[in-house]
């Protein structure tokens, strides 16, 4: 049995908040959970850990039920399609600047529940969800859901980590709130405020978009795991090493040493550690981020079999590849390609 840590789970509150759509509409809860291997027992204690594939699983099994990817949350539902449509519409931007802009424009065609606005202000980029008179929400787990959506998605369409300077919401701090660092890179959150969002450098939106329609299609279909994977935007340094260890892996299917970096960046290894560590982080834990979105990205190519995928990544076994696999996100490589229909 897959030990459930903190690096590949939810807690059991957030995943309470998530059936409060699908309760209210009068879905069969015991049957979605059943289907999505979740033990009704383990949402009686809010502090213990759902395993990320299993919410996944629950994630759409409530949409292919309801028909709507918001889950009875909103004013009116998002009809399946409505977030590839807005993945879509993103990606075709040549900066994250205009991905945003086309964002909150496409979101608010629907006048459902918010007001989107981005705005730049003295070198601070803004995403902000205001809610609408007269279109009262469910629950608020759907503001941070759509959030984090759109800060994940953000970053990943032009392959960076958006690390952000705040957090804002409009309703007093939930009870899920330990799953605040690993949705937001550990930002600070500021509740009970006038609205819902994000701030972050201005710095950010001009880099450029890097994703095809192809990898757009698969990340909407993995919903929401990415959302919810854990993630540490880190500091300079951070950034800079998860830049190089990708560069390397790509190029030449392995990854760097610790010496190998320290000596690109000319610096010892033990300053190289210490550095890390003051941006909460380290060089393993990198370089095991690297590992875990190269081998998520290359299994939507059925065109490369799990051993090659495994090479690829720097593994000389494909067993430790699996286990390792398993360990990031608690089923196997090929559990993941069947989940996520990938085959």
């Amino acid at each position: 049995m897959t030990k459930i840590t903190r690096g590949n789970s939810i807690t059991a509150d957030m995943v309470n908040h998530m059936l409060v759509g699908p309760t209210n509409a009068g879905e069969d809860i015991a049957a979605i959970l059943l289907e999505s291997d979740i033990a009704p027992d383990i949402l009686k204690h809010p502090k213990a850990f759902v395993p990320l594939e299993k919410v996944s699983k629950l994630y759409r099994q409530c949409t292919v039920r309801m028909g709507d990817e918001a889950h009875g949350f909103l004013h009116r539902p998002f009809p399946i399609g409505t977030f590839r449509m807005l993945g879509l519409v993103m990606l075709h931007s040549s900066t994250l600047g205009m991905a945003l802009r086309r964002c909150v424009e496409f979101l608010n065609l629907f006048e459902n529940s918010f007001q989107y606005s981005f705005v730049v202000e003295k070198g601070v980029a803004e995403v902000s969800l205001e809610r609408l008179p007269n279109q009262p929400l469910l629950d608020v787990w759907i503001i941070d859901y759509l959030l984090s959506f759109i800060h994940r998605f953000a970053g990943w369409l032009c392959d960076v980590r958006i690390a952000l300077n705040q957090v804002h919401v409009d309703f007093p701090m939930p009870g899920y709130h330990s799953d605040y660092d690993l949705m937001y890179y550990g930002a600070p959150t500021r509740f009970s405020c006038k609205n819902n969002g994000i701030k972050f450098s201005e710095e950010y939106l001009q880099e450029k978009i890097v994703q095809s329609e192809v990898n757009v299609e698969h990340y909407i279909r993995r919903i929401p795991l990415d959302t919810y994977l854990p993630m540490n935007a880190g500091g300079i340094l951070t950034r800079t090493i998860r830049g190089m260890i990708k560069d390397v892996l790509n190029d030449e299917a392995r990854l760097p040493s610790l010496e190998r970096v320290s000596l690109d960046l000319k610096l010892n290894p033990q300053t190289l550690r210490r550095r890390l560590k003051a941006e909460d982080t380290s060089f393993h834990d990198i370089k095991e981020q690297v590992r875990r979105e190269f081998a998520i990205h290359h299994l939507a190519n059925l065109d490369l079999r799990i051993e090659e995928i495994a090479g690829m990544a720097g593994y000389t076994e494909p067993g430790s590849f699996i286990r390792a696999f398993k360990s990031w996100n608690g089923c196997t490589p090929l559990q993941f390609r069947k989940e996520f229909e990938f085959q």
